[in-house]
């Protein structure tokens, strides 16, 4: 028991969260919410790039589900091209996380899933999942086009040399 502490209270939580591995000055990224800062650029890309892998092996091995469950009306076929182009950016983000333009891709790619949603919008197959869906699928491309945006300007710094240390 805590130094101090009455029975049945619980202990303070003192532990702080781990810092970056690179130091990036906040004038760098001043455009970029604070939280988007204080991540590690690793963390960042892992996420996409595992959304993407996760997304892509759905909709490429189980299209008619995938497209059900979002209440979206297309061609299997569509949705497994779809599939295997997250897939491959999902991979391509993890296997080379420093790379900016992996997910500068992502963002692109998200922008054109949002254009497939909007056309869905004319003949859902169900309103309030495709609806739900495309919430979804609005902040994936937020967050995608925050996270690249994010290691552009740390690949800049680190480039202009005012890098970690």
């Amino acid at each position: 028991m805590e130094p101090g502490l009455e029975p049945g209270s619980k202990p303070r939580v003192t532990s702080r969260p781990r810092a970056c591995t690179a130091e990036v000055r906040p004038a760098d990224v001043r455009s970029l919410p604070a939280a988007f800062a204080a991540l590690p650029d690793r963390q960042l890309g892992k996420l996409s790039g595992w959304i993407s892998l996760g997304f892509g092996l759905l909709q490429f091995g189980a299209p008619r589900a995938f497209a059900r469950a979002v209440g979206m009306r297309y061609p299997p076929a569509l949705i497994q091209a779809v599939g295997a182009r997250d897939f491959v950016l999902g991979a391509g983000i993890l296997l080379q996380p420093e790379s900016a333009g992996w997910r500068w891709t992502r963002g692109v790619s998200d922008v054109m899933d949002v254009a497939l949603v909007g056309a869905a919008a004319f003949a859902p197959l169900n309103r309030r999942r495709l609806g739900a869906f495309a919430a979804f699928a609005a902040a994936v491309v937020v967050y995608d086009l925050l996270a690249a945006q994010h290691r552009a300007t740390l690949a800049r710094t680190l480039f202009e040399g005012g890098g970690p240390g």
